[in-house]
């Protein structure tokens, strides 16, 4: 007994690897094949969230769009346009959660599309900026319920294995695919010389909806959600068909199946709360740990000055010297494939290297690349950057802070806190985290015009130090989730020392042992 107990908590993960090596499903079989379409649909949640980054960014460097709104650059006014849309994201998240509790992730992305639709609509055809930031909060109300649905969609759905690569490359490749295609549509209509140059590109926001509306309703659901409400042979059946190759008897869907049925059992005391009830995320010492690393994650990462960089990169251009339209949103677009690269690749690496140091690094480098940007905006302030070449060095240095940031903010941002959280609490603690990550974008984005034009570049130097804050919180309070199922992960944050419980070298279990058990 205390043989099998010590394989159940300690290494869990080496009944996964024999499992994996029994039922040996292919990558391309049917069952597969048709996940890879699920996670398409769940991805294109938030290519949409990508889109309006660079779309707004890049429509701030358009003359037409300033004319016909009497907006500057970096002003209060700006500010509001831009932060308005993250108030309706913070604003939508506490009530996503009982959407997609009660409905269904699939029913949380369909309604999310519809929402975003009638917003863009609003956003597009508004005669005055009034309508305009109505659209954008409306947009930003309808991508809470569906990014929230989406990555706890993909979290619930994935093949064990694969969760940490491809929860990754849902925030990398979503919002990036999004961005590139804003940052380039935008490019083309600046050559209209009239209201289309901005106008255009706000329809087209829509297209990535599109795709969600008409595949949400035909992907399974999630399996841990049916189960949850008593719909447990729906959900066997569905990791048979994805998970198991299609086998009744597959080892790894007897694994997960066991796994979900003791879960539910043990967080069954979240099921009979409010959707506004928050409590029972606080009601034990690990709740609140978790909820301190989602704070972490969410609302401080804002103002490490990716929003700088995100929403007002062609007014930091301007800023430096590069004064042409076309040329400043040729750099933005250009900006955004590199930028996926290195996201990419901490996806690739976040099974090798691990979640915290991905994270850990990624700050290192930020920090590292955001002092020669500083130095360089201080120079700019002076009007010492008279050359261009030097304003095109700021250029480079603001890509390398890019990269770093992608490299880990990008990749793990929506996905760890999906993992470090329980089943039962993984929607209420996503909406959380959702409203605190863009309650504090929509102070950031809000501030950062303000910022720039009052503190001018000593507005970099308030992010620099806000960073190294960030890196030692990050140190002392990030637990490592690779290699660990949704189950262990559980049993890591019932541990007095989280982060060193997490750290532990796994004891080795041989096959023969595992096979024994």
């Amino acid at each position: 007994m205390e043989k099998r107990q010590a394989v159940d908590v300690l290494d869990r993960a080496a009944l996964y690897q024999q499992a994996l090596k029994e039922d040996n499903v292919s990558p391309w079989s049917k069952g597969m094949l048709i996940m890879y379409l699920m996670l398409f649909v769940a991805m294109m949640n938030d290519t949409a969230e990508g889109f309006d980054s660079s779309l707004m960014s890049s429509i701030n460097a358009m003359t037409p769009y300033h004319t016909f709104f009497h907006v500057g650059r970096q002003t209060g006014s700006t500010g509001i346009v831009f932060a308005i849309y993250s108030l309706g994201i913070a604003l939508g998240a506490p009530s996503s959660g009982a959407i997609i509790d009660r409905w269904g992730r699939r029913i949380g992305m369909f309604i999310g599309a519809i929402i975003i639709i009638i917003g863009t609509i609003l956003e597009s055809a508004g005669p005055d900026i009034g309508s305009f930031m109505v659209g954008r909060f409306v947009i930003g109300w309808g991508l809470s319920i569906s990014n929230i649905s989406a990555i706890t969609y993909l979290v619930e759905i994935i093949y064990p294995p694969w969760r940490g690569i491809f929860g990754g490359l849902y925030n990398v490749l979503g919002y990036y695919i999004g961005s590139i295609i804003a940052s380039w549509v935008v490019y083309g209509t600046a050559y209209i010389d009239n209201n289309w140059s901005w106008r255009l590109p706000t329809v087209l926001q829509l297209v990535p909806s599109l795709f969600v509306l008409a595949g949400a309703l035909f992907i399974p659901e999630s399996p841990r959600w049916l189960m949850e409400r008593d719909r447990t042979e729906e959900g066997i059946q569905i990791l048979i068909n994805h998970h198991g190759g299609g086998n009744p008897n597959s080892a790894v869907v007897r694994l997960e199946v066991d796994e979900i049925q003791q879960s539910i059992i043990s967080e069954a005391s979240l099921k009979d709360s409010r959707w506004w009830d928050l409590r029972p995320l606080f009601s034990t010492r690990g709740g609140r740990f978790r909820v301190w690393i989602i704070f972490v994650f969410g609302f401080f990462n804002q103002f490490t000055g990716g929003g700088v960089i995100s929403y007002y990169q062609t007014t930091i251009y301007y800023d430096v010297g590069i004064t042409s339209t076309h040329t400043e949103l040729l750099i933005s677009a250009i900006s955004g494939p590199l930028t996926m690269c290195a996201g990419f690749v901490g996806s690739m690496l976040m099974e090798k290297m691990g979640r915290r140091k991905i994270m850990l690094w990624a700050v290192f480098f930020q920090m590292f690349w955001y002092l020669p940007t500083n130095v360089m905006a201080y120079y700019a302030a002076g009007d010492h950057l008279h050359k261009p070449w030097m304003g095109y060095l700021f250029v480079v240095f603001v890509q390398l802070y890019s990269w770093a940031s992608s490299f880990g903010w990008t990749t793990l941002q929506q996905v760890y806190p999906a993992e470090i959280l329980g089943n039962d609490m993984r929607a209420k603690g996503m909406s959380l985290h959702m409203f605190l990550n863009y309650a504090g974008s929509f102070v950031a984005t809000y501030t950062t015009p303000i910022a720039l034009e009052n503190l001018g570049w000593k507005a970099y130097t308030v992010y620099l130090c806000i960073m190294f804050v960030e890196f030692w919180l990050l140190y002392f309070c990030m637990v490592e989730t690779k290699g660990k199922t949704l189950e262990e992960i559980e049993e890591i944050f019932n541990d007095p020392n989280p982060v060193k419980k997490s750290l532990e070298t796994r004891p080795v279990i041989t096959e023969d042992e595992v096979v024994g058990v």
